[in-house]
């Protein structure tokens, strides 16, 4: 649950369910400048309903945490911008299915979860439906896999959202990249964000950062890489070209597969130097995908 309220004109709340709980971000300021946040659990209503003893002790200790914080601020000490290590998410074995007996909501409870089970939505009591046990359950397609005949990078240039690219190195985990060559503005894993969408990834995906995304592709040419890029241009044919799509799936060249700005897309110079350009059919009103789910899509066509 997201909820914006505007007071004087200007966004004055920003809460966020962490967990099962709304949160409302408290910064802690020193000399007008932020030094760190924490996050409170707040209700729609603006309070928390602290209507049981551990949601009293919940309370108490978040709010120790906060005055630690400010403490620290005072004190001169190196605050972290945020604390959220509290409180991060670690691996789960099981968890549960709740229907929420006021208002209705069906959500999932992982296991061990600090903020028990009460509805996120509302707050009341709820029950449990299912459960299901995680584990390490085995790669459906572990029997099917082939040797890859040829190598596959995907170059991500001057992407701004850090999501994005950990979106981008997920999948291309999933369909047998093994290296993503991250070039300009692009954000790299050290960052929260793209750990955040790559959820470890990352640890498989080997990476590389390039200032020159330009310089890098006139190398991996020299190399005998084959460029292919995703964009809408002149020269573009259609993702769809079953027959080109087969041919380089089954050839024995390494291949490298560019995406552009989310805004500006592709660097023209990129595409001078592409062998193939390609892009896929819109059949909606707007004229592209994310560029996450654009790479999701060209990485099947190319390793199917």
């Amino acid at each position: 649950m997201n909820c914006n309220r505007q007071r004087n004109g200007e966004q004055a709340w920003h809460s966020q369910t962490l967990g099962l709980l709304p949160f409302r971000e408290i910064e802690t300021l020193r000399s007008g400048k932020r030094v760190g946040f924490i996050r409170l659990p707040f209700s729609d209503a603006g309070f928390w309903r602290a209507e049981t003893q551990v949601d009293k002790i919940q309370l108490a200790a978040m709010l120790f945490a906060l005055y630690l914080t400010i403490t620290k601020s005072k004190m001169n000490l190196a605050v972290q911008p945020r604390i959220e290590h509290i409180i991060k998410p670690v691996p789960i074995s099981s968890f549960e299915i709740r229907i929420c007996l006021s208002c209705g909501l069906r959500y999932p409870l992982t296991e061990g979860h600090s903020f028990g089970p009460r509805c996120p939505h509302c707050l009341g009591e709820t029950k449990v439906v299912m459960k299901k046990s995680i584990g390490n359950e085995p790669n459906m397609d572990e029997n099917k896999k082939i040797t890859q005949r040829h190598t596959l990078a995907v170059l991500v240039d001057n992407i701004r959202s850090g999501w994005n690219v950990g979106s981008i190195l997920r999948s291309a985990d999933g369909f047998g990249f093994t290296h993503a060559y991250l070039c300009g503005i692009t954000p790299t894993p050290e960052q929260e964000a793209v750990q955040k969408t790559a959820l470890g990834a990352e640890d498989f995906v080997t990476w590389s950062h390039h200032k020159n995304a330009v310089k890098l592709v006139n190398g991996l040419k020299k190399e005998g890489w084959k460029i292919f890029a995703l964009e809408e241009h002149e020269r573009a044919v259609s993702i769809r070209t079953a027959k080109t799509m087969e041919a380089y799936s089954t050839s024995m060249e390494n291949i490298v597969l560019i995406v552009g700005s989310e805004v500006t897309g592709v660097d023209l110079e990129l595409l001078d130097l592409a062998d193939e350009i390609f892009y896929i059919p819109m059949h909606g009103q707007k004229r592209s995908f994310n560029v996450a789910n654009a790479f999701s899509i060209a990485a099947y066509a190319l390793s199917s």
